[in-house]
């Protein structure tokens, strides 16, 4: 949750993450983006 009462959702797939932010009146998808976890030796 953001102060605002915007809030992150942030799944995980193995090493593959996406991350949406919804908007806290709208409640539409405002950004959304894509990544991944690497290990670090």
């Amino acid at each position: 949750m953001l102060p605002n009462g915007s809030f992150w959702l942030v799944q995980q797939n193995d090493r593959q993450l996406t991350i949406e932010e919804t908007h806290y009146g709208s409640k539409q998808v405002w950004k959304r983006g894509a990544g991944s976890v690497d290990k670090i030796a």
